[in-house]
């Protein structure tokens, strides 16, 4: 899936500061005026200029070391993912994942510290009830050099969990019953 990209925190800080200046400049010397928009444009031009620097390393690969069974009641799983990017884009990115409605990910979002375009971090999976979970897509996104533009990478996961009753909890209570015997 191609890149998406947006402002930054940061973008929309500088844009909205410039904004009043513009107006008491324009109030103070009305033939500054033309310098309003001007600042706007900047801005604006700026943003698409690191949007597109940021493009430029958008390979991005997200592998996951995910179970193939887990079991109902067992509590949270811990679920490691490894992202390699081709050129590393920055010393961070983040990361979030989509599950089916099987599964409740925590946290929503996490940071990912890259060394060498290398990174790894881990959700923790919540199975709410037997069937098949899914991990569906990875959501990674950096900023681009000037640090005013987000860029974001939709990477398919389609990893394939087998959420089971908790049979070990099953042989748990089954060797207690018969220890009393």
């Amino acid at each position: 899936r191609q890149p998406v990209s947006a402002p930054t925190a940061r973008a929309i800080l500088i844009a909205a500061v410039g904004a009043p200046l513009s107006l008491l400049l324009a109030a103070v010397a009305p033939a500054a005026w033309p310098l309003g928009p001007a600042w706007a444009l900047a801005i604006i031009a700026l943003v698409i200029a690191d949007a597109q620097l940021a493009r430029f390393n958008d390979r991005v690969k997200v592998e996951t070391n995910a179970p193939r069974v887990v079991g109902v009641g067992a509590g949270d799983v811990n679920v490691s993912f490894y992202v390699t990017f081709e050129k590393a884009p920055a010393p961070t990115a983040e990361m979030s994942i989509d599950t089916n409605t099987f599964f409740s990910p925590f946290p929503a979002r996490r940071t990912v510290d890259l060394a060498d375009g290398y990174g790894q971090t881990a959700f923790r999976l919540t199975p709410h009830r037997r069937g098949t979970g899914m991990i569906e897509d990875a959501y990674i996104r950096w900023q681009g050099p000037l640090g005013l533009a987000w860029c974001q990478r939709v990477t398919a996961l389609n990893s394939q969990i087998a959420i089971t009753p908790d049979f070990d909890a099953v042989e748990r209570e089954a060797a207690k019953l018969f220890s009393r015997t």
